[in-house]
């Protein structure tokens, strides 16, 4: 009797399953600041500007449903994990840029850490690009 698989199982690489433990790490975070901090020290930052308050809370909202889903569709190694990921990391550089023009003073230090950030984030991106044929499902 030969015995063969029926499915193809890919294993899942060390780098996206640190990319889903973070989304995930993420989920716990906004949970917190969700139900954990008092509403006036809520803050939450869509495309470079800042919110505060109630609407802070409010916006809390969809970063949670994307981070859950991020580490999900990562986890998984779904197609549509892979476009959340891909997109999501996408925005952060020009969220990044944007809130650093209008809410820093612009110091070396505050420059570096973005120039770093945005470094890391771009060979995060180039990876997944890469290794976008994993996310067949």
């Amino acid at each position: 009797m030969n015995h063969r698989p029926t499915a193809v199982t890919t294993r899942r690489p060390l780098p996206i399953t640190i990319l889903a433990t973070i989304s995930a790490l993420a989920v716990l975070k906004d949970l917190i600041d969700l139900f954990g901090k008092p509403v006036g020290a809520d803050v939450q930052v869509w495309f470079g500007y800042r919110f505060e308050g109630m609407m802070a809370k409010i916006l809390t909202i969809p970063h949670l449903l994307i981070y859950g889903y991020a580490a999900y569709g990562l986890l998984r190694m779904t197609r549509l994990g892979w476009w959340v990921a891909f997109i999501y990391l996408l925005y952060i550089p020009v969220s990044f840029i944007l809130y650093m023009i209008g809410y820093t003073s612009g110091k070396t230090w505050e420059i570096v850490f973005a120039a770093v950030s945005i470094l890391i984030i771009a060979l995060i991106e180039i990876y997944l690009y890469k290794n976008r044929r994993l996310f067949a499902n």
